[in-house]
């Protein structure tokens, strides 16, 4: 993250921080992205229910003193997004970027080049936001039958 510009602040190396997220990134702007690391499963252990937790705990510190700046989850594994399919859904409703090895591997190629994190963080507010309007609205899987009667139709060939 330190090579894509953020100001990296490493916790849960000492015994006072170990129940915080493992990194907390903030970007030139002010905001802040908070970070859980894995590498099993998204749901292990409750990680995502703790991150989500812990970003509204940050959430309402910042609200305090500093209104205006705003605090995305963050979840990165060293699986596949293929590995991690079933879990995909559940980060996503909870407003979590889900960041695979795929995605760390986009990471890497990216620091090749100038550092953003403005422009990494905007991506992932328009991520979080599409993912939440997903589900808000219900976009569920299309089945492969274009209507209702469709499946009685092709039974009957």
């Amino acid at each position: 993250m330190w090579m894509l510009g953020f100001k990296v602040l490493q916790l849960g190396n000492t015994r006072r921080t170990q129940d915080g997220p493992d990194i907390v990134a903030s970007i030139p702007s002010g905001h802040f992205v908070v970070v859980e690391c894995t590498t099993g499963l998204l749901k292990a252990e409750n990680k995502l229910a703790a991150l989500h937790d812990r970003t509204a705990a940050i959430r309402r510190q910042l609200s305090g003193s500093h209104g205006n700046l705003r605090a995305i989850p963050a979840i990165v594994t060293s699986k596949t997004r293929e590995e991690i399919g079933a879990d995909v859904e559940q980060a996503e409703k909870l407003g979590i970027v889900v960041i695979t090895q795929e995605r760390l591997h986009d990471a890497l190629r990216r620091t090749m080049f100038l550092p953003n994190a403005d422009e990494i963080f905007a991506e992932m507010e328009r991520e979080v936001a599409a993912n939440l309007e997903k589900y808000q609205r219900g976009d569920q899987p299309q089945l492969p039958f274009s209507s209702p009667g469709a499946m009685n139709r092709s039974e009957e060939h």
